[in-house]
């Protein structure tokens, strides 16, 4: 089990062992680099008792694969809410059943809040795998009823260096000088395949900070700065786009 995995690696053991002793816990967290996935499949086959070939391509009735939507990859309430019922239903083919949910941290909070229940009282034989890059981003409620497992590689429990000066521009009240500097910095440390990941971080903190008759004219400018980075627009032009708005 786990052969794809050097045989020093940590949480490898600990998966092993928990395996040996029947012992896996029903919620698991995996944090880190492109390395989580492998963790992920290759315990859903031990969980399936199928052949590997199977969970690569999702064809398996009993796992269960949830991913963020939309242009700026966030996981909606009623997708997490479907999931959840779903965990209630007897496996069609296995003993158990897997439901993994990759990009967790893409979770608002009142959609991570509809999973919190699930977790706390699992269904027998049901399992929930979460993956996500960065857990600086989830909710403190969900990561203190998984078991939190660090899979070494790319070091991504470290929070980028664009978030620092990102929440600083979030936190508002800053003098246009204070902003553009801020914009400036976030750009400058910005990696090209993380930049979904700073839009859907202001517009998880913009549902929460700003008045209902608003919303939809900052969802549209951060979509259109979203849209606009990703044409390779500067990044600090877009980002004055989006903190020049009701935002």
């Amino acid at each position: 089990m786990f052969d794809s995995i050097p045989e020093n690696n940590s949480v490898k053991a600990y998966l092993r062992k928990a395996v040996a002793s029947n012992q896996i816990p029903h919620a698991l967290l995996f944090h880190g680099g492109d390395e989580t996935i492998l963790f992920a499949k290759e315990l859903a086959v031990h969980l399936l008792g199928t052949k590997k070939e199977r969970i690569d391509a999702e064809n398996h009735p009993d796992f269960h694969v949830v991913r963020p939507e939309g242009k700026v990859e966030l996981h909606s309430i009623e997708a997490l809410r479907e999931m959840t019922q779903m965990m209630q239903k007897m496996p069609f083919e296995a003993k158990a059943k897997v439901f993994l949910i990759e990009k967790a941290n893409r979770m608002q909070p009142a959609a991570a809040n509809a999973i919190l229940k699930t977790i706390e009282e699992p269904t027998e034989g049901t399992f929930l795998i979460l993956l996500a890059h960065w857990i600086s981003e989830m909710l403190p409620t969900i990561l203190s009823r998984c078991v939190v497992l660090r899979i070494q590689g790319k070091q991504a429990n470290d929070a980028p260096k664009w978030k620092e000066p990102l929440l600083r521009l979030l936190s508002g009240g800053l003098p246009y000088p204070e902003k553009a500097t801020l914009f400036e910095e976030i750009e400058k440390e910005m990696v090209p395949d993380e930049v979904d990941s700073l839009f859907a971080m202001i517009l998880m903190q913009a549902r929460e900070k700003v008045d209902l008759r608003a919303w939809k004219t900052v969802e549209k400018s951060v979509e259109t700065a979203r849209l606009a980075a990703l044409r390779n627009m500067k990044l600090s032009i877009c980002l004055d786009h989006i903190f020049g708005s009701p935002f």
